[in-house]
C-alpha cells in the first residue's frame, strides 16, 4: 500500500494515529522526514476538525492540532504544501 493510501486509511477510520506515525517510518532519511511532514499536517487536521480514530466524530481538539502543527512546521520540509498548510493554520489559529 502507497503512504497516500495509509494517509486515507487513517481518515476512514481503518487505523490509529499510533499506527500512521509508525506507516511514516523509513530508512531514508529524507523521505523519513517528509513523511513526518505530512503524516504531522493531516493529524493536526484531524484534530482541528473532530476526526475521531475509528472514524467517530471527536469534539475538535485545538491545542494537539496546533502540536501537529508545530511538528510539521518543525521539520523544515519546505518544499511541500503541507508544511505551508500546517504554517498557515497556525498562523489562523493565532489570529494573524
Amino acid at each position: 500500500m502507497t503512504w497516500g493510501g495509509k494517509i486515507a486509511r487513517f481518515y476512514a477510520g481503518r487505523i490509529t494515529e499510533r499506527a500512521l506515525m509508525k506507516a511514516s517510518d523509513t530508512e531514508e532519511p529524507r523521505k523519513d522526514t517528509e513523511q513526518k511532514c505530512e503524516a504531522y499536517y493531516y493529524l493536526g487536521m484531524a484534530y482541528l476538525l473532530g476526526v475521531g480514530t475509528g472514524g467517530k466524530s471527536a469534539s475538535p481538539d485545538t491545542a494537539r492540532a496546533e502540536q501537529r502543527f508545530r511538528e510539521c512546521v518543525a521539520t523544515g520540509v519546505y518544499d511541500f504544501g503541507e508544511y505551508w498548510r500546517a504554517l498557515g493554520e497556525l498562523n489562523r489559529l493565532h489570529g494573524m
